[in-house]
């Protein structure tokens, strides 16, 4: 008897804490095992869609969708992002819940007075969702659809609803930049504390320097601190539109990009609003976002960092000859072949492959520190003289001239745009030095 007695007890025990382990469930965060498959709330292709209309505490709009777009009721639509118009009608037409509710514990779930409702227009029905509060526990929004089911939905589902038409303007300051159009884009200039820069686009494909200075540039950083940033910069929030630009301290703006692209330049301003945050405008217009400082890599750039680490960037297997000088030593390289047939003689030694570029590794690595002020006193008599005759025949003659005790002027084909450190030149000299055939 009392062993029965013991059962009932403990059978009541857990079925209380069944009870309220159903209770807490719906406001219980839960862990990454614990996730249930996602339950579909609205599933329609978004060609059946005929509209939709949003309606939310900051307002309401009405999304047409045609053939040709999507149309904003009682709006210019061309102010609008046409990507951003398509994605929410797909996430509307493509609703999903964390789970169905309809059956758990009555309670507040803040649906009759909703902080949204959208309707979503089909050929042949409306549906209607209402969005109510949201669970502060677990973050998710509670939804209904009208003469359905109660829902679960995830913060990021929600906010899809919570948008307003300022949220979805088409904000980029310039035509976006892609990898068909790149060939279009004929001039970057880059304006910022460190000075300016112009970027021209060659017949290659490439584009070289023309201002401050004449010079060829690596194309791996021009990509990484120009070309990215520019292809990928996308303001996240509109701030405003009819204010003047000198609220925001645009009329001078810390950074100014302006590209030339298919013959028409576009002017675009950024000026820090905060440590992580900037404000962009397109300069010749009022519209003003904010986008993060991560977007904003050539604001900082310095046009030596395009450079790389050399300022000469002929390949070894251009070359057919180097003439060398320094001191009172002077000899030739005589180079030939390619790939694994590249080879070099230097006096009566030959050197492989591997060898040759590693020489002439060691001479070519000649970065750039500083412009060249032609102010500068400079001693006439070079420290080293390198004459690098191409295969074609041309010929680029390079002189490294002392301008103070830690740099070196270097002249190419008797201009000099740049200086280097002394110490690269004297490196260069004593791996010549390895080299330099005895007798």
């Amino acid at each position: 008897m009392q062993q029965r007695k013991q059962l009932t007890i403990l059978l009541v025990l857990a079925a209380v804490s069944a009870i309220c382990a159903a209770i807490l469930w719906g406001t219980m965060p839960r862990t990454e095992e614990e996730e249930q498959p996602t339950v579909s709330v609205t599933d329609y292709s978004v060609g059946d869609v005929q509209a939709v209309l949003l309606v939310n505490e900051m307002g309401t709009m009405g999304l047409i969708n045609t053939a040709d777009g999507v149309v904003v009721d009682g709006a210019d639509s061309s102010v609008y992002s046409q990507q951003k118009l398509k994605m929410l009608i797909y996430a509307v037409a493509h609703m999903g819940a964390e789970r169905d509710i309809s059956k758990g514990v009555g309670e507040d779930f803040g649906l009759e007075a909703p902080a949204a409702q959208v309707s979503l227009l089909l050929q042949d029905k409306t549906i209607r969702l209402r969005l109510g509060r949201q669970n502060p526990l677990t973050g998710e929004y509670y939804m209904e659809e009208e003469g359905g089911a109660t829902y679960l939905v995830k913060e990021e589902s929600a906010k899809v609803l919570l948008q307003t038409l300022d949220d979805l303007r088409e904000l980029a300051p310039y035509p976006g930049i892609t990898a068909e159009n790149i060939s279009t884009v004929s001039r970057i200039t880059v304006t910022n504390g460190n000075g300016s820069f112009v970027l021209e686009l060659l017949p290659s494909g490439f584009y070289a320097m023309t201002q401050p200075v004449q010079t060829e540039l690596n194309w791996e950083r021009v990509s990484q601190y120009v070309l990215n940033p520019l292809r990928q910069l996308v303001p996240e929030r509109f701030v405003s539109e009819g204010t003047p630009l000198s609220e925001y301290g645009l009329v001078s703006p810390e950074c100014t990009v302006e590209l030339t692209m298919d013959g028409k330049t576009w002017r675009c301003g950024f000026v820090r609003k905060g440590p992580d945050t900037w404000y962009c405008a397109n300069l010749d217009g009022t519209l003003v976002s904010e986008l993060e400082t991560s977007a904003l890599s050539f604001a900082s750039v310095d046009y030596l960092q395009l450079i790389g680490n050399t300022i000469f960037s002929k390949s070894i297997a251009d070359l057919q000859r180097i003439g060398v000088k320094y001191d009172n030593k002077q000899f030739s390289v005589t180079i030939s072949g390619e790939g694994s047939t590249l080879s070099s003689v230097i006096g009566n030694r030959q050197f492989d492959d591997q060898e040759t570029v590693a020489f002439y590794r060691n001479i070519s690595s000649i970065p750039a520190v500083a412009r060249f002020e032609e102010s500068a006193d400079v001693d006439p008599v070079p420290m080293l003289t390198l004459t690098m005759t191409s295969r074609d025949g041309t010929e680029d003659i390079l002189e490294f001239h002392l301008v103070s005790e830690r740099q070196c002027a270097v002249y190419q084909n008797g201009v000099a745009n740049f200086t280097t450190y002394r110490t690269v030149v004297s490196d260069m000299i004593a791996a010549l030095d390895t080299y330099y055939p005895e007798g």
